[in-house]
């Protein structure tokens, strides 16, 4: 909940900058670039933040992120003009690092089987703050002005610090937080958690094994035997922050190279490769280009008012009502789909996800009333989710045990690309060609991604489901 509370000042720029550029003292010029600047300073701070969680545990900098938050918000209202707006954005580029990772690493404890359930379902209570900050943001905007509307959205994130808290708290006294906030905040939560019950007696971070009903764990450096019985409980600390990440049910489930997809002569590499880019193409469409200029798509094809039911609506309300719905597809669909990976496979969501991002993104490119409009958009991010969730989960499939928190955050370092470029580039072929020839041509782009599908692991369960009929017929 702290990173929804968070995430609202950046969704609102996002649905009211395209618009009150007059407001903000920018020109049309500079909004991509200050639309993108958080997502390419994330270049150089995601490996920072993976680095900062392994030296000082997450809740830390996680929860100096949540404030550095509020103060990025709350500029976002007293500041105008690019160089203030620009610095603003690069400090939330450095605190997004931070926080989605701690996002993607609680949801990578999970076991391979179960892991898209749980980015599905993770990444929709994340995304129920930008709901809050593109309806309510672009609401009040509208109606009081973007100061007022930002500064309020900063007053509402200063609850993520009293979120945060606790953990911080319980990182010093060096007692485990409560549930509720070691799900995304305990120290040892990359590891299974101090208090994780693992198969054997130090879990997977000491050296000869052991047997528990967990299946195969680690027993101690001098030799000891695992707890026949089951987990016995570790109480040293994780001698590194990516070393058995999973904890014990990820431990029952270790995954083979055909749990992952791969094929006799594929390497781990291969697969990464295939994965970011499928995940560059992604956010640089979905996110990237349709995110920031949607708002210029309503200006283009209505000018500045949308006509609905009788009555003239402003143009940053329906903007920040349909970036709204992406986060509301998110929220509501989130946990579903990403059964529906773990159970059909990564791979074949992603193709029949990025085929539908495709048509979705031409019926948007082609649409002329607010009906068609709308329908293009929430399709697109529906097919978006699914996107989502099953490069995400592919992402943690590739990487081991050993390497999780370098693995995801060269895939979030892969996302922020495509995200980056995407304002920028959609910005500069608007103004040079007009619609809808930057969504046709995203179009093609998202097409591509299919060629490259079969190097991206095929999943948990389509690797097995491969398998059962040979066990059968022995």
């Amino acid at each position: 909940m702290a990173v929804a509370l968070a995430l609202m000042g950046d969704a609102f720029m996002y649905a009211v900058l395209p618009s009150h550029t007059v407001a903000f003292g920018v020109p049309l010029a500079a909004v991509g670039l200050l639309l993108s600047a958080n997502r390419w300073i994330r270049l150089l701070t995601n490996p920072f933040a993976g680095w900062a969680f392994e030296r000082w545990g997450r809740p830390r900098p996680f929860a100096a992120a949540v404030a550095l938050a509020v103060v990025t918000t709350g500029t976002y209202g007293a500041g105008t003009g690019v160089a203030v707006l620009l610095a603003a954005r690069v400090l939330w580029g450095v605190c997004w690092s931070f926080l989605r990772l701690g996002v993607y690493l609680a949801a990578m404890e999970a076991a391979p089987p179960a892991r898209g359930r749980l980015i599905g379902l993770s990444w929709g209570v994340v995304r129920f703050g930008s709901l809050i900050g593109l309806l309510g943001g672009g609401y009040l905007a509208d109606r009081l002005g973007h100061r007022a509307a930002a500064l309020f959205l900063a007053g509402a994130t200063t609850l993520g610090i009293a979120v945060a808290w606790p953990a911080v708290r319980a990182a010093r006294t060096g007692r485990s937080p409560t549930a509720k906030a070691g799900a995304l905040f305990h120290e040892g939560a990359p590891d299974g958690g101090e208090n994780a019950d693992h198969s054997g007696d130090c879990g997977a971070r000491c050296g000869t094994v052991g047997h528990g009903r967990n299946g195969t764990g680690k027993g101690s450096r001098a030799g000891g035997r695992g707890n026949e019985g089951g987990g016995g409980r570790s109480d040293q600390r994780p001698a590194s922050a990516d070393a058995g990440i999973g904890g014990p049910v990820a431990a029952a489930h270790r995954e083979t190279p055909r749990d992952r997809g791969g094929t006799p002569g594929e390497t781990p590499p291969a697969r990464l490769g295939a994965v970011a880019y499928a995940a560059l193409v992604k956010s640089l469409v979905v996110e990237g280009l349709v995110g920031a200029t949607l708002g210029r798509l309503l200006i283009d094809r209505f000018g500045g008012g949308v006509p609905l039911a009788g009555q003239t609506l402003g143009v940053a309300t329906v903007t920040g009502a349909l970036l709204a719905l992406n986060d509301g597809v998110g929220l509501a669909l989130g946990a579903s789909v990403g059964h529906q990976v773990d159970r059909l496979g990564r791979r074949h969501v992603l193709r029949v996800a990025a085929l539908a991002a495709a048509a979705a993104l031409a019926g948007l490119a082609l649409a002329r009333s607010l009906p068609l409009i709308a329908v293009s958009v929430a399709a697109l991010w529906v097919a978006g989710v699914a996107l989502n969730v099953s490069l995400a989960a592919a992402a943690g499939d590739v990487g081991g045990a050993g390497s999780m928190s370098r693995v995801m955050s060269r895939f979030a370092t892969w996302v922020d690309i495509g995200a980056a470029s995407g304002p920028l580039l959609g910005y500069l072929a608007v103004a040079k060609f007009g619609f809808p020839l930057p969504y046709l041509v995203g179009v093609l782009v998202l097409v591509s991604v299919t060629a490259i599908s079969p190097w991206v692991p095929a999943g948990q369960w389509s690797a097995h489901r491969r398998e059962r009929p040979a066990r059968a017929a022995r």
